[in-house]
């Protein structure tokens, strides 16, 4: 086989934004690559398809996770070749590739770096993968046989460091190739360096499908993100407390030790900055926290210290906790020879600071340690968090709730027992959300938990999921069931290997079809590439801050329901916060980060936009919290009043986003007045001013 067969074509007509990209191709591809941003819903899958038919080339599909590398198949298959038979000149081995071959980008890898074990172990024709390095010449040998030279990369910036290597390696071996790269969401929030090595494989972005263009061609439905806030337990403050205790006694100790302010005066950049100016401009920020420091401790500065910022020593800011992490993690690990006569009263700190978690991967933390972060982030708050929005979606839908709740962990040693069967929940994960929920007692709402090794579905809900397997053509000695210890009207399930994702079709039909109300279950198996737009109400009980996974979890609920036309989907968002901190802990300031990464409705005005301005005022104290919390609520139980407002921001046009965060570029030149400009900025941080 040569050539694509004449026949295929796609089977529905092109939508305005598709076209649109699908007109400009050929002059995309005059550099041999086509890069396109298309948010979940814009079918971006059939875009990609029709790119690889226009080019016609043998073609190798790569994909993050194998439930996204079905769904190119699928698509392949039922839009395409109209057809529920796979042809034999399309693959979904990595170790028998035909003239398309979709595979995932561990399996690349798996081949690229001669593993002897594949990573991704689903991945077979009945074809056993080849051993060592000879499996790489294999491969490649049967790539160059075919004439591959079209590779498209779904979602590219989900690689990691490792699989990134083989990509380009295998590109590489690739003569003059073509590069489709699709994606929801650019990794706008990695470094430049990353950002470079995307940009090289992807080349510029070509075309961008936008949210608005796909709500008023009626693609997405209307929706609205909220927060719940709740506050840590008595248990998280006192681990708080503990810690904050912890690093005020080490503050005290440091700033009235005269034996390390003597090393600090003594040291060549405070005696002779003029003559370590290239070390100084290198480090400004260290040399900022030592004159701060300086300046705290009452001891003198000379002039010839801040003339090399040109400020003025009232310029210089006060000795805050920001200021003396970056001090400490100093002269605890980059400059230590200096401080050694002081060595063991640093190593006393260190230890201190190591045993309260104020220090994380050589450097120090002492606002918003990795304990606080994990109290606040698995906050148990958040289960009461959690049901709370259950009681107020269900007054509004009752049985037409379709409510998925995606969470990081699955928590399997937390399942009460027989023994056991009311044990409090102590955190977040599958089991302690199944479990809150399921003591709601509420008859006409059926929960279930779905993740990669925890299965557990309503005993009423059986006889239905027997027929769906049926259906599907899975066999009844696929799986078995056994009843919850403490409760055996309910049954969890266990597949046999390889059987996964057929127990995830039929629970997601259940769903589809109201014989469940609820599924509670992991981001890693449904946070991206899983296809349910029944979903009206989706919580993200996870910590995931990045742009690309946020994009990903929440384009889950915001598809359309074609036989619902008045859709409307809640997306809510879980922060524990600390309101003694400024910022409001970590978990506020992920949350923060996550909403620069979407837009949609503001709650105030009739406009679009991102950030979490849209929010509204949003200023968290003791008082603040449960009233912030009412009013969310309020305006979630008025799904109309949703859809109007984006109904009346589309019709003006009024959107206000920017999606780009700064990606830092590398450091210019001291020796121009450019660079040296952009260092002294850079020193000053948000104390110092010019």
């Amino acid at each position: 086989m040569d050539c694509f067969p004449k026949s295929i074509q796609f089977r529905h007509p092109w939508r305005n934004y598709q076209q649109r990209v699908l007109d400009e191709l050929a002059s995309h591809l005059n550099d041999r690559k086509l890069h396109v941003i298309a948010p979940p819903g814009s079918g971006k899958t059939v875009l990609g398809i029709e790119a690889m038919l226009r080019i016609g080339r043998p073609t190798l599909i790569l994909s993050p996770t194998i439930t996204i590398r079905n769904q190119w198949i699928e698509r392949l298959m039922t839009d395409f070749l109209q057809t529920n038979n796979r042809p034999d000149w399309i693959s979904h081995s990595i170790h028998n590739p035909k003239f398309v071959t979709v595979s995932t980008y561990q399996g690349l890898h798996a081949v690229m770096s001669g593993m002897k074990k594949d990573p991704a172990p689903i991945e077979s024709d009945h074809n056993p993968p080849i051993s060592g390095s000879n499996k790489t010449k294999t491969f490649l040998t049967a790539i160059e046989k075919l004439g591959i030279s079209t590779i498209i990369v779904d979602e590219a910036h989900h690689l990691k460091n490792e699989w990134w290597k083989s990509l380009m390696s295998f590109v590489e071996h690739i003569p003059q190739p073509h590069i489709v790269a699709l994606t929801a969401t650019p990794p706008y929030d990695v470094s430049y360096a990353e950002w470079q090595r995307y940009q090289e494989l992807c080349g510029e972005v070509d075309a961008e499908i936008s949210v608005p263009e796909l709500m008023i061609s009626g693609d997405l439905s209307p929706h609205q993100d909220f927060i719940y806030f709740s506050t840590p337990s008595e248990a998280e403050t006192q681990t708080i407390r503990e810690f904050q205790n912890a690093v005020m006694q080490i503050q005290e100790e440091i700033e009235l030790s005269p034996e390390l302010s003597d090393l600090v005066l003594a040291h060549p950049w405070i005696q002779f900055p003029f003559k370590n100016i290239e070390a100084i401009l290198d480090k400004p920020d260290y040399y900022s926290s030592m004159l701060i420091y300086l300046k705290h401790t009452g001891h003198l500065i000379n002039q010839e210290n801040i003339d090399i910022y040109q400020f003025e020593i009232s310029d210089i800011p006060k000795l805050d906790l920001e200021w003396l992490e970056i001090f400490l993690t100093h002269i605890f690990y980059n400059d230590h020879e200096h401080y050694q006569p002081v060595d063991a009263v640093l190593s006393k700190w260190q230890k201190l600071l190591k045993q309260a978690g104020a220090i994380y991967r050589r450097k120090v933390t002492l606002q918003d340690s990795e304990i606080i972060q994990k109290a606040l982030n698995s906050s148990v708050s958040k289960l009461d968090s959690i049901v709370s929005i259950f009681r107020e979606e269900y007054k509004v839908l009752r049985q037409r709730l379709r409510l998925v709740i995606l969470t990081d962990f699955i928590r399997k040693s937390d399942m009460p027992t027989f023994e056991f069967p009311d044990i409090g929940m102590k955190r977040l994960g599958v089991v302690p959300i199944f479990e809150q929920l399921r003591r709601e007692f509420i008859d006409d709402i059926q929960i279930c938990a779905l993740s990669g090794s925890l299965v557990i579905i309503p005993e009423t809900v059986f006889s239905e999921f027997e027929i769906t397997a049926i259906e599907f053509g899975i066999a009844r000695n696929d799986f078995r069931t056994f009843p919850l210890a403490h409760d055996p009207g309910f049954l969890r399930i266990e597949s046999f290997s390889g059987k996964q994702q057929h127990i995830v079709r039929i629970i997601t039909h259940l769903f589809a079809t109201g014989q469940l109300n609820i599924i509670v279950g992991t981001k890693s198996l449904l946070g991206e590439g899983w296809d349910a737009p029944a979903i009206n109400t989706l919580i993200l009980a996870t910590t995931v801050g990045s742009f690309v996974l946020s994009n990903q979890m929440r384009g889950r609920a915001i598809r359309i329901l074609k036989n619902d036309p008045e859709k409307v989907a809640n997306i809510w968002h879980l922060v524990c916060a600390e309101k003694e901190l400024s910022n409001g802990g970590s978990d506020f300031m992920i949350l923060k980060r996550r909403f620069k990464a979407f837009v949609g409705i503001s709650n105030n005005d009739p406009e679009i936009a991102n950030g979490i301005q849209r929010m509204g005022e949003l200023n968290l104290n003791e008082n603040t919290v449960a009233k912030i919390n009412q009013q969310m609520l309020a305006i979630a139980t008025q799904r109309h009043q949703i859809r109007k407002k984006w109904t009346a921001a589309l019709a003006t046009g009024n959107m206000k986003a920017n999606m780009v965060e700064e990606i830092n570029a590398p450091k210019q030149s001291v020796r121009s007045g450019v660079g040296i400009r952009y260092l002294r900025k850079k020193a000053m941080l948000a104390g110092i001013t010019a």
